[in-house]
């Protein structure tokens, strides 16, 4: 019913770039459904005094997620990503504990304290987020140092193999068995435990093994010819760190 009321009045291409849009404010970074049972659209729909916006407003609060995941992947534009996120939650204030998005936007302009909050709100509505946990630590690990961060926890469930590797190494202090996941994975198996890799150690101060996975990671197939949102955020990463 959100989507539809969302929706109402648009054009086909509008409507289908706010569907979109929306559901992808849903989904964690890697695809799996950000929200704990009993919250999601369900929980946007319902009367919230005093916040909820408008019709109009949440169709362009959609609308404006989707300009800046755009805005991301095709252009590596962090601060008009980062702008276009930060309206779509003052239109429709009720979209800020599922817009990852923008956690992963401040990450990368540096900002670890903001996007460090805006992962604990998403976790708040779904704590078993694996990606989010992940991102969570990472943020604490550039704020603190790593010897200080909590690691994460390692029993997050993730239907994905590889984000439970990811995850159960972090909370470990050990790289990723990425080895495992370079034939006979899925698609994007590869590509996802690649760049965890990376980021991780980055934070641990091995600059050479986060450049050597994370161009891995993009030099994948999935890495190559994917669209997701996900493969932008790698780039991005190592453009700003002149890696690529």
């Amino acid at each position: 019913d959100y989507l539809r009321d969302l929706c109402g009045n648009l054009t086909p291409e509008e409507a289908q770039a706010a569907a979109e849009a929306a559901a992808a404010c849903l989904a964690s970074p890697g695809g799996t459904m950000a929200v704990a049972a009993g919250a999601g659209v369900g929980a946007l729909a319902a009367p919230s005094a005093g916040l909820a916006a408008t019709q109009e407003e949440a169709r362009e609060a959609a609308l404006s997620v989707r300009r800046g995941m755009d805005l991301m992947r095709n252009k590596g534009d962090v601060d008009g990503a980062l702008a276009a996120f930060d309206a779509a939650k003052e239109l429709e204030p009720r979209l800020e504990p599922y817009l990852w998005q923008r956690g992963i936007a401040l990450y990368e302009k540096g900002d670890y304290g903001a996007a460090l909050q805006q992962f604990q709100a998403d976790l708040k509505v779904n704590a078993a987020d694996a990606e989010e946990t992940l991102w969570a630590y990472l943020c604490e690990a550039k704020l603190k140092g790593v010897e200080s961060a909590p690691l994460p926890r390692g029993d997050v469930e993730d239907p994905r193999y590889f984000m439970k590797d990811v995850i159960r190494a972090a909370s470990r202090g050990e790289r990723p068995p990425v080895e495992s996941y370079k034939k006979g994975s899925g698609l994007s198996d590869e590509y996802y435990a690649l760049m965890y890799a990376g980021l991780l150690s980055e934070v641990r101060g091995d600059d050479e093994a986060a450049k050597r996975d994370l161009l891995a990671a993009l030099a994948c197939p999935y890495g190559k010819y994917a669209s997701d949102f996900m493969v932008a955020v790698a780039r991005v990463h190592a453009q700003r760190r002149g890696w690529l």
